[in-house]
């Protein structure tokens, strides 16, 4: 029975509050009234119980909460997962290549006076020699193997501008083959001998060159365009430059056949004429006219990156080469390759004189037969303080950008005796 609260009596009436459309406890003995949903029927305080009965709902939720609270703040602190794992693999990648020892011996050479050249580079370096397996990637940055311990090093100093230059110097034994990547983009200028087609084309696979923005066939000998067919079983072709379009050769007949089915004409140069591979300027230099001479016919182009330049020649003899100098052609350069393997007939004096390079390379095979390299080119070379590198003897060599400086590495016997005509090394590809 509900009782007043205030004076205790029985006497306990409801009544209804029609203005406000609810009923009340009226007491009829001291007419103290209340809501109904104030007390129970024993006049407690029903809100107070109401509160107590709460009381644990508030204790359950704190202690949920005391037990989120700690796990939440450790959430913060994790990472990503997807970044976790992206930084999990970066490193150790990174560990990977700075733990990985180079698979053959490394050696270092060192030749040039140090002088400096008017376009202030520095005239003379150290090549960095070293058994190479790099996968450069025509599109993307590369790794270098690290130097051998207690090598010595000296840089030409330049202002290249950033970017991925790189030119490889093939060993194809007694022929010439040389690829040039910048940015994303490669030339491959000439291809060896047909022997070495193989060779040609597992050198850009493993550097995954899949795609050659310029082939450059410099002239019609099998010793240089022979292996070209490698390189377009593999990769595809942009342009194709030569010196002629059609030729009597089988190995021309067999160029000319591969480019078919990549639906590309061969297209003739002229002298002036100017193009890019990536950040790379490459200008024609030659020829300036045709020759009877096959061989001054060869192609002469110069490649250009900021402050480093290189100059191909293919097989030119002293003809052609005063031919471009009497055209005012500027082929200064920091690099030579060394025309038709170092031969005799080739790389005069005056050619020397004029493109004044600091480094100079010759492609040639052990025991060629042919008396190349000749002890007179070698001769003039030394006479004029140039470093020399040879395929023949160190098999093939890379050439890189590296803080602006220009580096050199051999893939083998980088202190061998690359002026003395003999050879001691057969011919590795890499």
């Amino acid at each position: 029975m509900q009782k007043c609260p205030t004076c205790g009596s029985g006497d306990i009436e409801v009544r209804a509050d029609k203005e406000n459309m609810r009923s009340y406890y009226h007491c009829a003995n001291c007419g103290k009234r209340w809501s109904r949903a104030g007390f129970n029927r024993n006049g407690a305080d029903v809100r107070k119980i109401t509160v107590f009965k709460i009381l644990p709902v508030f204790c359950v939720l704190g202690a949920i909460l005391l037990l989120v609270l700690p796990l939440a703040v450790q959430l913060r602190k994790v990472k990503d997962p997807v970044q976790s794992v992206l930084d999990n693999v970066s490193q150790t990648t990174q560990e990977q290549t700075e733990g990985q020892p180079p698979s053959e011996e490394a050696a270092t050479t060192e030749g040039g006076d140090g002088s400096e050249a008017e376009d202030g580079s520095a005239e003379g370096t150290v090549s960095e020699g070293e058994a190479v397996s790099d996968d450069d990637k025509v599109s993307g940055t590369e790794t270098e193997s690290a130097v051998a311990e207690g090598g010595k090093t000296s840089e030409a100093e330049t202002e290249a501008p950033p970017s991925d230059f790189k030119v490889y110097y093939i060993n194809v034994g007694q022929g010439d083959a040389s690829l040039v990547m910048c940015d994303g983009h490669a030339m491959l200028i000439d291809g060896g001998p047909g022997s070495q087609a193989g060779t040609i084309r597992s050198f850009l696979e493993t550097r995954h060159v899949e795609h050659l923005d310029y082939v450059i066939a410099t002239h019609p000998d099998e010793e240089h365009i022979g292996g070209l067919v490698g390189a377009l079983d593999y990769a595809t072709a942009g342009k194709v430059l030569s010196p002629v379009k059609e030729d009597d050769g089988a190995s021309f007949k067999e160029l000319v056949s591969c480019l078919d089915r990549q639906n590309v004409e061969v297209t003739v140069p002229k002298a002036g004429d100017r193009f890019s591979v990536g950040g790379a300027e490459v200008v024609i230099l030659g020829p300036t006219e045709l020759s009877e001479e096959e061989n001054n016919n060869s192609i002469i182009l110069k490649v250009s990156h900021g402050d480093n330049s290189f100059l191909f020649a293919g097989d030119a003899e002293t003809e052609e080469e005063e031919l471009v100098m009497g055209s005012g052609a500027d082929v200064k350069s920091l690099v030579l390759m060394v025309a038709h393997h170092g031969n005799a007939s080739s790389t005069g004096a005056g050619w020397l004189d004029a493109v004044r390079p600091s480094f100079a390379v010759i492609s040639c095979g052990e025991g060629n037969g042919q008396g190349c390299p000749s002890q007179a080119v070698l001769n003039r070379i030394k006479a004029g303080n140039i470093t020399l590198f040879r395929t023949d003897l160190q098999g093939f060599l890379k050439v890189y950008e590296e803080d602006g400086r220009l580096v050199f590495r051999t893939e083998q016997n980088a202190e061998a005796d690359v002026f003395s005509s003999g050879t001691v090394a057969g011919n590795s590809a890499g």
